[in-house]
């Protein structure tokens, strides 16, 4: 039985099925396995995920973000609920400071400038402690990066 017919019986006519499989009979063994292999990969493709990183960069200013879907409310708990991966390195466990509302709009505008400062006067402050390890001082740019599993 040719591929075609578990995908199309249900979306076109008996007499449409049959002018199908009429046409696939014609086909070569080889021209058959070709088509079925092309079949399974688009199988295989409609299976995929898609995998989030939350990534952060040094940047020397902020880059104006017009409309940046990723900075929207949907994305907000996800980027503060997982790891940051700075520059391409280990991940920076603890996810990133939301406990102020500065912390919230950095988060939204996708930036912490350079001259960050946590609003509670904390020490370990995430953010501030990220920043202040760089050797070149430089705002953190945030960023997504999508990966298919």
């Amino acid at each position: 039985m040719h591929p075609f017919k578990r995908k199309f019986k249900t979306l076109i006519s008996a007499k449409e099925l049959t002018q199908i499989e009429n046409w696939w009979q014609k086909l070569s063994p080889e021209n058959q396995t070709s088509l079925r292999r092309l079949i399974e990969i688009e199988e295989e493709q409609d299976q995929q995920t898609v995998a989030i990183q939350l990534c952060g960069k040094f940047v020397e200013q902020e880059q104006v973000q017009k409309n940046d879907v990723f900075w929207v409310n949907h994305f907000y708990d996800y980027i503060i609920s997982h790891e940051l991966f700075v520059d391409e390195s280990v991940p920076h466990i603890g996810g990133i400071c939301s406990a102020t509302t500065l912390a919230e709009q950095s988060i939204r505008k996708g930036f912490f400038p350079v001259n960050y400062q946590c609003p509670l006067q904390k020490q370990d402050c995430i953010m501030v402690q990220l920043i202040a390890k760089q050797k070149v001082k430089k705002g953190l740019a945030l960023y997504l990066k999508f990966k298919i599993e």
